[in-house]
């Protein structure tokens, strides 16, 4: 039912957003109606696999995230010693990567972006973990 919503959710906008793009064809106007075709054309790809497989294909972002929770989750209950390495493991990440972007030792402007890409990733991971930690 999210995704329907989140589908639903996603059109209404596009539809609003496309009356703006006439009057005003901004980066930003053209960028929101990029980001919920893509995010409307996930969650129907979602649905429609869900209605003849049975299956997710976990590349919509709702669902992505709602997979990580399962998998940590089960990790944290099946193997408790292996979940709270990885929380460490994600606690550490994140101190290194944050110090690398501090002090400028990437190479390009590429590797900038990845760095902080995983920064955030791993947030999320700890703030999962977290959450299942606290119960």
């Amino acid at each position: 039912m999210v995704l329907y919503n989140d589908r639903v959710y996603a059109w209404d906008r596009m539809t609003r957003t496309d009356k703006l793009l006439d009057q005003d064809p901004s980066l930003d106007n053209i960028t929101q109606m990029i980001e919920d075709d893509i995010r409307n054309r996930l969650a129907f790809k979602e649905l429609e696999s869900f209605e003849k497989n049975g299956r997710f294909l976990y590349k919509h972002p709702l669902l992505k995230e709602r997979k990580l929770i399962d998998e940590l989750d089960h990790r944290r209950k099946t193997n408790p010693e292996r979940f709270m390495n990885e929380l460490v493991n994600a606690d550490k990440s994140i101190s290194r990567y944050t110090s690398q972007l501090k002090t400028q030792k990437y190479k390009n402007e590429e590797e900038k972006l990845t760095w902080q890409e995983l920064v955030i990733e791993y947030k999320a991971k700890l703030g999962i973990m977290k959450r299942l930690i606290a119960g």
